[in-house]
C-alpha cells in the first residue's frame, strides 16, 4: 500500500505547476483546422485544433478576442498563439490563445494587426476625433495615382452628380517603396492648398499592393489633417489601416465620389421646396397684416371725431325713422279703426250715428294735437341731439371764434410753459391755418 495518498486537486494543480514551468509551452504557436467553434454571449471564444491525428482544447477570452481580425469559422486553418497549461476543475490541458492569425497570410497581416492594435490603443480610431464630412463641398482634392480607373471613376461619377465641382488631382504613387512618402506629401498639399474635402486612395490589388495606405505615416498624416477625408482604397472587400483612420470609409473609389459630391438635382429640388415654402409664408404673413391694417383703420375711423360725428348722425336719423314709422302705423290703425267704426255707425239708428260721431270727433279731436304734441317733443329731441353733436365737433367750435394752436413740429399747446418768445406758432382756424411767432409769454397770475 502506498505511503501517500493525493486528492484531484493536489494531482491536477502538480500537473498545472509543470505545464506553467515549462518555457517551450508559455510561447508557442499551432497550426490546425477550427471545429467545435462557440462564440460565447460573455465575448469569450470556445473552439479545437486539429490535424489529421489529433485535436487540442483552445480558449480565446474576452480581452484577446476583442482585437481578433476576422470571423473565425469551421474547418478554417489557422495559426494560433499563446500558452497551453491545465484548467484545474476539469482536470484538462488546454491552448490559452492570444492570437490567431489565418493560414498563409504571412508577416504582412501580422504586421497589419499589430499595427491596429497599436493606433487603436493610440486612439486614432477613436470616433469623437472623426470630422463630419460638409453638406456641400466646392472643391475636392484627390490623392491618388494620375492614371488608372479610380480617378476616372472618381471623375465621371462627380461630373455626373454636379459639373459645378472643382476635383483638384494630386498625382501620388500608390505603390511601392515611396508610395507612404508621395500620399503624405499630397495630403499635406491638398490641405495646404484649402480644399473643403480630400478622397484618398486607389484601386483594388493584393494586400502587397495596398500597403502603403497601411504605413503608419499614411496614418498619422490622414489623423493630423484638419480637412475631412474619405478613405477609398481597393474594392468593398478591401479594408487598410487608412479606412480606420479616415473620417469616412468608402468601398470603392466610386463610391467615395457618390459619398463626396453632392447631387446637384437634389439641392435643386431642396431650393424649389424652400421657394415655394418662402412663398406661402411670405403670403400668408402679408394677408395677415394687411387684414390688421384694415381693422387698424376702421377702429381708427370709428374713434376720429368725424367717425364718431357719422355714427351720431346715423343712430339721430335712425330714431327719427323709427319714431315718424311707429306714428304711422298708429294713425293707420286709427284710420283702420275709425272705418270700421264708421261702417258699424252707418248701420246703426240715426241716434246711435250721431252718438258714434260725436264720439268719433271726440277722439279725433283728442288723438290729433296729442299726436302733435308727441312729434314736437320729438324734433326738439332731435334737435337738441343735432345741437350735442355740433358742439362735439372740432369744425363747429373752431367756427365759433375759437383756434387750435400747436408749435412748430404740430404738437398742442395747452399750457403757457411750451411757449417761449419768438417760438413759431400754428394757429388753425375753420378756414384755414395762420403761422405766428411769440412775441411775449404772459402766464397766467396767481391770485
Amino acid at each position: 500500500m502506498a505511503k501517500n495518498v493525493y486528492s484531484v486537486s493536489q494531482v491536477n494543480s502538480y500537473i498545472k505547476n509543470m505545464f506553467d514551468q515549462d518555457y517551450m509551452l508559455s510561447s508557442i504557436q499551432i497550426r490546425g483546422e477550427i471545429s467545435n467553434l462557440k462564440y460565447h454571449s460573455s465575448g469569450h471564444i470556445y473552439f479545437s485544433l486539429k490535424d489529421e491525428k489529433a485535436v487540442i482544447a483552445c480558449v480565446m477570452f474576452r480581452s484577446s478576442a476583442s482585437s481578433l481580425a476576422f470571423r473565425m469559422k469551421e474547418g478554417m486553418s489557422v495559426v494560433a498563439s499563446g500558452s497551453i497549461s491545465v484548467y484545474p476543475e476539469g482536470g484538462k490541458y488546454q491552448l490559452y490563445v492570444s492570437r490567431v492569425a489565418q493560414e498563409g497570410l504571412g508577416n504582412l497581416a501580422e504586421a497589419f494587426e499589430r499595427l491596429k492594435m497599436q493606433l487603436e490603443e493610440k486612439g486614432l480610431f477613436a470616433p469623437e476625433y472623426k470630422q463630419p464630412i460638409p453638406f456641400y463641398a466646392k472643391t475636392i482634392g484627390i490623392v491618388t495615382a494620375p492614371t488608372g480607373a479610380a480617378i476616372q471613376d472618381i471623375i465621371n461619377v462627380a461630373t455626373r452628380r454636379n459639373p459645378y465641382v472643382q476635383l483638384i488631382l494630386y498625382p501620388a504613387t500608390v505603390q511601392g517603396e515611396t508610395a507612404k512618402e508621395s500620399i503624405v506629401r499630397g495630403i499635406r498639399a491638398l490641405e495646404a492648398y484649402g480644399v473643403d474635402l480630400m478622397i484618398v486612395g486607389r484601386g483594388g490589388g493584393s494586400l502587397e499592393d495596398l500597403w502603403a495606405f497601411n504605413e503608419e505615416m499614411v496614418a498619422q498624416a490622414i489623423f493630423d489633417c484638419n480637412v475631412p477625408i474619405i478613405s477609398a482604397v481597393g474594392h468593398e472587400v478591401d479594408v487598410t489601416i487608412a479606412d480606420f483612420v479616415a473620417d469616412l470609409r468608402a468601398p470603392t473609389p466610386s463610391a467615395a465620389a457618390e459619398l463626396a459630391v453632392r447631387d446637384i438635382r437634389e439641392i435643386q429640388s431642396q431650393m424649389e421646396g424652400y421657394d415655394r415654402r418662402l412663398d406661402f409664408a411670405m403670403t400668408a404673413m402679408l394677408q395677415r397684416y394687411r387684414a390688421r391694417l384694415e381693422n387698424a383703420g376702421e377702429r381708427l375711423m370709428r374713434h376720429s371725431p368725424k367717425g364718431q360725428l357719422n355714427t351720431m348722425r346715423e343712430r339721430a336719423a335712425r330714431l327719427e325713422d323709427a319714431y315718424i314709422g311707429t306714428m304711422n302705423y298708429r294713425l293707420e290703425q286709427a284710420k283702420r279703426q275709425t272705418e270700421r267704426y264708421t261702417e258699424k255707425l252707418s248701420q246703426a239708428p240715426q241716434q246711435l250715428l250721431r252718438e258714434r260721431k260725436l264720439q268719433y270727433e271726440r277722439l279725433q279731436n283728442r288723438l290729433m294735437p296729442l299726436m302733435d304734441r308727441k312729434l314736437q317733443e320729438r324734433k326738439a329731441q332731435f334737435t337738441i341731439l343735432l345741437e350735442r353733436m355740433k358742439a362735439r365737433s372740432p369744425l363747429d367750435r373752431l367756427g365759433g371764434g375759437y383756434a387750435y394752436l400747436s408749435d412748430a413740429e404740430g404738437k398742442a399747446i395747452k399750457k403757457t410753459q411750451q411757449v417761449h418768445k419768438g417760438d413759431r406758432l400754428n394757429v388753425r382756424l375753420r378756414d384755414g391755418q395762420i403761422v405766428a411767432e411769440a412775441v411775449e409769454v404772459i402766464p397766467k397770475t396767481v391770485e
